[in-house]
């Protein structure tokens, strides 16, 4: 840092356990302001948005659900050919104005393993439609978009 920054943002000197210590703080209202904005946004963008794909979260798919809202579940694993080829098929249908409204969540296949209990998944690939708490339908392997939208569809 500067000296003259750290001169004009010193505070008094305060005595712990005898010894002496300088506090560093900032003038600057609108550091403060930004921090508060940033964290804002980092939260909004981490809950239920849709039109984008996002990594699956256990907080945002319940919030989603228990909204009534149309859920995508994509489980996916990078090794995976055809989860490779789903992928951009997905991010197309996630930007369609008619599912623009639907969350899409990608899975780790490999790490939620739980998750693939619970939801009875065997298969990477494999794709979860919800409608509110409801599961509505299911697919694994399929790599045609019109399919994918028929089955997202389903949820609307």
């Amino acid at each position: 840092m500067h000296a003259s920054f750290e001169k004009e943002n010193l505070l008094p000197r305060e005595d712990h356990n005898g010894k002496r210590h300088q506090r560093h703080h900032c003038k600057t209202p609108g550091g403060f302001l930004l921090a508060v904005v940033a964290a804002v946004y980092t939260l909004f963008t981490v809950s239920v948005v849709a039109g984008v794909i996002k990594p699956y979260a256990e907080t945002v798919f319940r919030e989603a659900s228990s909204e009534g809202k149309t859920v995508l579940l994509d489980f996916h694993a990078d090794w995976c050919p055809v989860c490779r080829k789903q992928g951009p098929l997905l991010e197309g249908l996630a930007q369609e104005e008619k599912l623009k409204d639907v969350v899409m969540l990608k899975v780790d296949y490999d790490n939620e393993k739980a998750l693939k209990r619970q939801l009875r998944v065997s298969s990477q690939s494999t794709l979860v439609v919800f409608k509110g708490e409801k599961e509505v339908s299911r697919a694994t392997g399929v790599t045609d978009k019109d399919k994918i939208r028929d089955l997202i569809e389903k949820g609307l």
